[in-house]
């Protein structure tokens, strides 16, 4: 056995199963038992029990039985597990509930404390990059890209205090940041970085730690979170804000899909020595209940854990031009190493599906983004 997927619809009360193994199976050889909280397969000789626990199926409702190559699927109805469900008592919403079961956009940065000496350093080699005697009274997040500035504030402002510029440009003892980055000043840096074209590089290790093309930042400069981390001076051998590229995409990704509610699609964009990319991502199910097997499972005795993904269509593609602004489109720019991240992660979740049910459309593949 190599993965259980469910998707746990208890609106419609309806799940879909998929299950892939190591070695190819033979629909002949292959035994499939339904119980109301048990599904049971025997394979190579070899009994798997896959306890549902919370999750009730109507063994007599199985349809859409595939077996092919490696993988086994099919669809059940559910019954629900509170008897209250249809009733009149479920037609008033439990916002608690709501709130447990919305995937909600969850910061993984570590933020430098204000007025304190500290120190940023590259996280790949640990090349210290800016002054030693830095301190930020301001720690801020940024506003939305689709923010409209005349919101900013509770009362009117013209002229030079409302140059968006002014405003967004940070000063040496500030640290603005996104979902995905942070915006500095230029004058808090040692001379331990190269500009390539937009491109900042580490001086040591050559690693692409951000951006210098900025619009609305004035002459400031952009780090990607996982490019940058921090050393206090009381601990000065401690390096703060450990996170990776993954949690980049993951950030930039819940920040787009919670940010804005009418956008079909996100298209991500990575450029890197002039060359663009472009990851296409299509979401088609938010909050998307998924069971899955637990990595404490027994041998033959399978358990399953509960998360919620959002289900999307996904497509990488390499730019020859330039985006094209779509109402429809939101385009959020990530480095290359966290575009790649997203793209792995995105295939392993995809391996989970059938290839009948894997590729839909153009070139779109369907995966998960938890």
């Amino acid at each position: 056995m190599e993965s259980i997927t469910i998707e746990k619809r208890p609106r419609i009360q309806s799940c879909n199963v998929f299950i892939s193994t190591r070695n190819p199976i033979e629909s002949h050889k292959m035994k499939l038992s339904l119980k109301n909280n048990l599904i049971g397969l025997k394979l190579f000789n070899n009994l798997f029990d896959i306890d549902l626990e919370s999750l009730i199926i109507i063994p007599e409702s199985l349809s859409s039985l595939n077996v092919s190559d490696k993988y086994v699927s099919f669809r059940l109805q559910s019954s629900p597990v509170d008897s209250t469900v249809g009733t009149f008592s479920t037609e008033v919403i439990d916002s608690q509930k709501i709130e447990r079961e919305i995937v909600t956009e969850k910061s993984d940065i570590q933020l430098p404390p204000k007025n304190t000496q500290l120190s940023l350093v590259c996280s790949c080699c640990k090349n210290i990059l800016s002054k030693s005697d830095i301190i930020f009274k301001r720690v801020l997040p940024l506003p939305s890209d689709d923010c409209d500035p005349s919101q900013w504030f509770c009362c009117s402002h013209t002229g030079d205090d409302f140059n968006i510029t002014t405003l967004l440009q940070p000063r040496d003892n500030d640290f603005f940041y996104g979902s995905h980055y942070s915006i500095l000043s230029r004058n808090i840096f040692l001379d331990k970085y190269k500009i390539f074209g937009e491109d900042i590089v580490c001086n040591r290790c050559l690693t692409v730690l951000g951006s210098c093309h900025l619009e609305n930042h004035g002459d400031a400069i952009k780090f990607w979170n996982s490019s940058l981390q921090f050393t206090l001076k009381s601990s000065p051998s401690v390096y703060c804000n450990e996170t990776n590229p993954w949690i980049d995409f993951r950030a930039a990704f819940l920040h787009c899909i919670n940010d804005d509610i009418f956008n079909t699609e996100i298209n991500f964009l990575a450029v890197e020595q002039n060359r663009q990319y472009l990851l296409i991502i299509k979401p088609v199910e938010k909050n998307l209940c998924l069971l899955t097997e637990s990595l404490t499972s027994k041998l033959t005795k399978i358990t399953l854990v509960k998360k919620f993904v959002t289900k999307v269509l996904y497509r990488y593609e390499k730019l020859q031009c330039p985006v094209k602004n779509n109402s429809d489109v939101r385009i959020c720019r990530i480095s290359v190493k966290s575009m790649i991240a997203g793209i792995d992660n995105l295939i392993i979740s995809s391996r989970r599906i059938p290839p009948i049910y894997r590729k839909v459309e153009v070139n779109y593949h369907v995966g998960y983004i938890q």
